[in-house]
């Protein structure tokens, strides 16, 4: 019987390392890379539809953003201070800043925003005269 045995065990280990091994499952498509700027680099803004910001940043084109709720008075400022979030220096496309917009009910609202995505030349190009920054 313990012979039988011995001979089944490498006899079943043969036939599993020779089945027919599942194919490799295909590679992940890569997160696309994401893009960031400084403060320093803002150069304009204007709001759009629906608390949506875009910003034009020096040597890197336009963002947009979403904001988190109201941010009233964001369609009629002349100036505005965006913070990073977290303490980090550079602002991010899926990262979530801070606007500093001055109000007509208060000296300065502040609102969260998140940076959606550097818009491609197509989509600034669509966008109307009074959104383009």
């Amino acid at each position: 019987m313990r012979q039988s045995l011995l001979l089944l065990v490498p006899a079943v280990g043969l036939m599993v390392g020779s089945a027919a091994l599942p194919a490799a499952a295909p590679a992940r498509a890569e997160a696309p890379e994401r893009q960031c700027f400084s403060q320093q680099q803002v150069d304009n803004f204007r709001s759009g539809r629906d608390q949506t910001l875009y910003l034009k940043v020096r040597g890197s084109g336009v963002y947009q953003l979403t904001t988190a709720g109201a941010c009233l008075d964001l369609d009629h400022a002349y100036q505005m201070a965006i913070v990073p979030e977290m303490g980090a220096s550079r602002l991010c496309t899926d990262e979530w800043a801070t606007l500093a917009v001055p109000g007509s009910a208060a000296p300065v609202q502040a609102c969260r925003a998140r940076i959606d995505k550097k818009l491609t030349d197509a989509e600034v190009a669509a966008l109307p005269a009074r959104s383009r920054p």
